[in-house]
């Protein structure tokens, strides 16, 4: 880990320790929104790191993302904006909102899973779906819908600690690996 990491994973547990009870599932999915934004705009934090622009103007730029885009709880933001102005340290925002997703993540016993389809599922599918996802885990279930004709015919399912893939490609994948040997 290197020393910027480090110092954004400081910054990080000390903002979810204080400020985790404020923020609710959507604030959160809102977090890595925000974060992509940061990756998005690698000049934005650029320019964050200038000493020549003067620190109301780096306030009022973050509040304006964080809280006018993002619609993040006001006082948790404005105190992390302050603190790593005061700090000089404003270049690790996008960093910091990273980690901090994944800890209230963690913290909010919350997992985020991409659903891929061959064909757009019903509603009904999708209510079952998160039920069994939510019976399995014992989590609060993020999905996210996509279709993927690549899969053919059946479903996949992924998140950063599970696969579960049941679909013809995974079937005939299986089967050359079986003939091929």
């Amino acid at each position: 880990m290197n020393n910027t990491s480090f110092l954004a994973r400081k910054y990080a547990l000390a903002f979810t320790h204080s400020f985790a009870a404020d923020f609710t599932k959507e604030d959160i999915e809102q977090i890595a929104h925000a974060y992509q934004f940061f990756v998005a705009h690698k000049r934005f934090s650029y320019l964050l790191n200038l000493p020549t622009i003067n620190k109301a103007l780096k306030q009022d730029a973050l509040e304006k993302i964080l809280i006018g885009q993002f619609h993040l709880p006001t006082q948790p933001c404005k105190a992390l904006i302050n603190l790593l102005i005061a700090h000089h340290r404003t270049q690790l925002m996008g960093t910091i909102l990273h980690i901090v997703h994944e800890l209230m993540m963690k913290e909010k016993n919350i997992e985020a899973f991409t659903i891929s389809s061959a064909q757009p599922l019903t509603q009904e599918q999708q209510t079952e779906l998160e039920q069994f996802l939510v019976h399995t885990t014992t989590k609060t279930i993020v999905p996210t819908y996509t279709v993927n004709k690549d899969l053919i015919a059946g479903l996949r399912v992924q998140s950063n600690a599970h696969l579960w893939e049941h679909s013809l490609k995974k079937y005939l994948r299986t089967l050359n690996r079986t003939i091929t040997r």
